[in-house]
């Protein structure tokens, strides 16, 4: 299992979600809103944080997403292997997925900055957190094995 360094995800953040984050169609197709991935997003946000806008929680899962889906070696096929990473994050929880492969303290930083990002100011619902490391997650575990 690969486990990614502190500079391996902050790099990925600031590809995916920094000052200048490529357009591609990796991330096109994570963004679409006709995605498999937008409606995953979707569903997890309403049934986490009824009380939050959807489409807020939904963003929040989706730049996790797109974080894990940069990560080395970018993963391409993130979308194809969704349903494989909704069951890994259901069977292991999102915690053990991201601790298992990510340094704990970027993790925390990248998702300090999405959230800041995604709602700023000081009455930012706290669920956003939560709903940044299930994309994270997800984005994690829907990567194919790797030898």
């Amino acid at each position: 299992m690969r486990e990614y360094d502190e500079a391996e995800i902050l790099e990925a953040f600031e590809t995916t979600l920094g000052a200048d984050p490529v357009d591609d169609l990796l991330s096109r197709r994570l963004r679409d809103p006709a995605s498999p991935a937008t409606a995953v997003a979707l569903e997890l946000a309403r049934s986490f944080a009824p009380e939050m806008d959807a489409s807020l929680g939904a963003g929040a899962v989706v730049c996790g997403l797109l974080v894990g889906s940069r990560l080395p070696p970018q993963e391409p096929a993130v979308l194809q292997h969704l349903a494989d990473g909704i069951a890994t994050v259901r069977s292991f929880g999102r915690h053990a997925v991201i601790a298992r492969q990510c340094d704990l303290g970027a993790v925390a930083e990248v998702e300090k900055a999405v959230v800041n990002a995604l709602a700023p100011g000081p009455d930012r619902p706290a669920g956003l957190f939560v709903l940044f490391e299930i994309g994270l997650a997800l984005g994690l575990a829907a990567r194919p094995a790797q030898a």
